[in-house]
Parts: structure tokens; C-alpha cells; sequence
């Protein structure tokens, strides 16, 4: 059995159940009912799928009341499948000794290690960006800039779901032992669709696509699925040498390439996200996917990388150059762990290692060589490691020569209104002595 197997789900009798055009009447609210139900119903064997098929749901249409009560039958049974009792764990079952992570992987930033370029200095970042720009050519990067160099390159909502599971990153990685359960793609759904109902019930937050009420919630500070990328590797540079609670460790920046290195005929070209009518969707498209679609469509396959580019809901996607990364959980079989890149050591990453590294898969490449094409098209990911010492120097070229300061990359009266809290206020006793001075 492949890491990513199904995992195996009891037969069951489903009713052969079909609605004829001429039944696909009006009524209110039936298609975001339907979409609501059909997410969560990814892991459901393929009996349950092709009886679901059969009732020729479509998303935009609606049903009279009689068929909502066989269509909700339908799903009540596919859930009590999927949520029955299975005898496998889809390849992450081990024993209580035994370590789920490869040898001297201790976090995240292990996975990186191999082909990460070091930058010591405000000039030798200049260069490797140059350098890098030339290898790539046509092919379109995104950047991300993270203040730890151990940190995994995870989602705010991938985060939370690692917590809710009981997996610590922060811990010493070598030392764990036992399963990690790490987040599912139908965990992530059903998460979603929690955050959608609280929105738009509880908060009123109605009428909006589901891509611009993730948009609006991550530059708030929420969770989402959503990666946030930079157009531009100066503005995510700044966020690995911003002056915070990092400032001793070594940052890391890390270029996303949106397609493969392969030729431009054989290169996957529909990376950029549209709000058409594919996108511009009450409920989101990925929902509406199964397993074999998601595979399909590469979706976290690591061959597309696709990022979209939002209206400016924020002032901060303006001055950041903003753009998100989105994508599915990373699929994962002994296939593709070959054609990753390998730890230091030899051997292959496991399962554990690639998705404690990043939510995104990453295909980590050197970034002083042109990339080469292969054969599963996965799209390579490039990463620098920025000196913990080097980091004021960085801070200070990008301030005195773009004028990037964290008044400009967060513009807001909310970040203004937190930095407030960090201000350095004056004592009674600096009062009192500067008055006596004037005196």
C-alpha cells in the first residue's frame, strides 16, 4: 500500500436515485445545501461516489423539497461510511518506539538544509536574487520570508490543525515517537467549512465569494489555507530580518517557482487564479473535487503552484506586493519521495519530514544551478538561509534604500494601533526631569 492510499470503508446499499432535467425547479438555497454536503465526503469509497454521481447534482441548480429529502438520505449514508470504524491508517501506523522522522531530522528546517544558500551579508543577498533571476529565465517566481530558519513553511490554518492534533513542531523531532497525525485535505475542508458557516451566520458575513472572505480573514490575521507570498523577494526578505523576538536566530526566504523547469510546451501554464466563474464561487471549487479530481488537477501534487493575486481588500496586499499561494495537501507515495530532494545523509524523506517541512509540496533545488526538467513535472522550490547576524545589516539596506519599515509594509491603524503597545513611554520621573530642565 502507497502512503496515500484510501483507506478501506464498509459496503453499503445506496438507492440508485436519478433527477430528470425537467425536476430541476427553483428553490431557494438548495445548490449552496448541496455544495455544503458534497465537501466532506472525499474519503467515501467508490460505491458511495457513483451513487451520489448518478443523482446528476449540479452545484447552480436547485431542487424541489421531495428530492432534498432523497438527496439528504443519500448523504447521510455516505457519512455514516465514512465515519465508520476502518482497519487501516493510511500509512501511519507505528509502533509507540518507533520514529515517524528520518534520522537526525530534527525540525522542520532540516528539510531545507541540503540546498539552502547562505547569506551573510546585504551584497551577497543582492547576488544570489541576481543569480537566481538568470537561472530560472521565464519561469515566474513568488517569495516567502520567514524570521526562523526552523520554522515549517505551513498555512495559519495548517498550523492550528497540527496543534488541534497533537503534534508540536517545536519539540526535538528526533526524540518523537509514535504516529503523527498530520492534517488530512478532508480535515482542512471541514475546517473550512466551519470558518464559512461562523462567517456568514454569526458574523453576516454573506454574499461574498469564498476566495475573497479567506482573502479578507488571512491579511486579519485569521486562519486560512491560504500561503501569503510576495511578488517581491525584497519585501519577503523583510520579513525574515523584521526586528522581533527572532533576532538571534538565522531567517530563511524561500522562492516558490510557479510551474516546472520543464520545456514552455510541456510546462503547466494555468497558475494564476482567476475569479471566473470557476473561482468566483459561493462555496469553494476545491470542495466540489474528489480524490481522483484533486489528482487530476494537481492539486497537491507539487506540478502546480497556484497563486492568486486579490483586489486590494487590504492596504497591506498593496504595499506587500501580496499574493497567496494555494494548495491542496501534499499527496504523497514512495514515487514521489524519490524525486524529492534527499536528506543530507542519503536515503529518502519520510512521509513525516515533507509534511512537517511545508504545507506546500516542496521539490527543494539548488539555487546556483538552472533547474532541470522531470518527469512528475514538480515545480522546484528554492531557499536561502539569512545569517542570524546579518539580519540588521539586511534591515537597515532596506529601509535607507526602499523605505521598507513596518510602517510601510503594515500601513493600517490596526498594526499601528498594536505597535502602540511596543512603544518605548516615557516614566514620571523622565517627565519630571525634563521639566525641571526647562524650568
Amino acid at each position: 500500500m502507497t502512503d496515500d492510499a484510501p483507506q478501506n470503508t464498509p459496503q453499503a446499499h445506496i438507492p440508485n436515485i436519478k433527477l430528470p432535467n425537467e425536476q430541476l425547479v427553483a428553490f431557494p438555497q438548495v445548490s449552496e445545501i448541496i455544495a455544503a454536503r458534497m465537501a466532506p465526503l472525499n474519503s467515501v469509497n467508490p460505491e458511495v461516489w457513483s451513487a451520489i454521481r448518478s443523482l446528476n447534482i449540479s452545484p447552480k441548480a436547485a431542487y424541489p423539497p421531495e428530492m432534498q429529502q432523497n438527496i439528504a438520505q443519500i448523504f447521510a449514508q455516505a457519512m455514516a461510511i465514512r465515519d465508520a470504524p476502518t482497519t487501516s491508517t493510511r500509512g501511519q501506523s507505528r509502533a509507540s518506539n518507533e520514529s515517524p522522522y528520518s534520522p537526525n531530522f530534527s525540525s522542520p528546517g532540516d528539510y531545507f538544509k541540503k540546498y539552502e544558500k547562505h547569506i551573510k551579508s546585504f551584497s551577497s543577498f543582492n547576488e544570489a536574487i541576481g543569480k537566481l533571476n538568470a537561472n530560472v529565465g521565464a519561469i515566474r517566481l513568488v517569495w516567502r520570508g520567514q524570521a526562523n530558519a526552523k520554522w515549517g513553511i505551513h498555512s495559519g490554518l495548517y498550523r492550528a490543525l497540527l496543534k488541534k492534533n497533537g503534534i508540536n513542531l517545536e519539540d526535538n523531532l528526533a526524540k518523537v515517537r509514535g504516529n503523527q497525525p498530520f492534517p488530512t485535505e478532508e480535515q482542512l475542508i471541514a475546517a473550512e467549512q466551519e470558518i464559512l458557516k461562523a462567517a456568514r451566520t454569526d458574523w453576516r458575513f454573506d454574499g461574498m465569494p469564498a476566495l475573497e472572505t479567506f482573502a479578507r480573514l488571512q491579511h486579519e490575521g485569521g486562519l486560512t489555507r491560504l500561503l501569503d507570498v510576495s511578488k517581491n523577494p525584497y519585501i519577503a526578505a523583510w520579513f525574515a530580518v523584521e526586528d522581533g523576538n527572532n533576532e538571534e536566530e538565522d531567517g530563511r526566504l524561500v522562492a516558490f517557482a510557479t510551474t516546472s523547469a520543464n520545456k514552455p510546451d510541456k510546462r503547466d501554464t494555468d497558475d494564476t487564479i482567476v475569479l471566473d466563474s470557476s473561482w468566483d464561487t459561493y462555496m469553494p471549487i476545491w470542495h466540489m473535487w474528489d480524490d481522483s479530481r484533486r489528482k487530476e488537477l494537481d492539486w497537491g501534487t507539487g506540478a502546480k503552484r497556484r497563486v492568486w493575486t486579490p483586489p486590494v481588500y487590504h492596504d497591506r496586499i498593496a504595499a506587500q506586493n501580496a499574493a497567496f499561494l494555494v494548495d491542496g495537501i501534499p499527496r504523497i507515495n514512495r514515487k514521489l519521495r524519490k524525486k524529492l530532494n534527499t536528506p543530507r545523509e542519503g536515503g529518502l524523506w519520510a512521509r513525516s519530514d515533507i509534511l512537517a517541512a511545508s504545507s506546500v509540496l516542496s521539490k527543494v533545488v539548488s539555487a546556483n544551478r538552472i533547474p532541470r526538467p522531470n518527469k512528475m513535472r514538480l515545480a522546484p522550490t528554492f531557499t536561502f538561509l539569512i545569517a542570524a547576524e546579518a539580519k540588521q545589516e539586511i534591515r537597515e539596506h532596506l529601509e535607507s534604500q526602499f523605505g521598507y519599515t513596518r510602517s510601510y509594509v503594515y500601513p493600517d491603524m490596526s498594526a499601528f494601533a498594536e505597535y502602540t503597545r511596543k512603544l518605548p513611554l516615557p516614566s514620571l520621573a523622565d517627565v519630571e526631569s525634563q521639566m525641571s530642565q526647562e524650568v
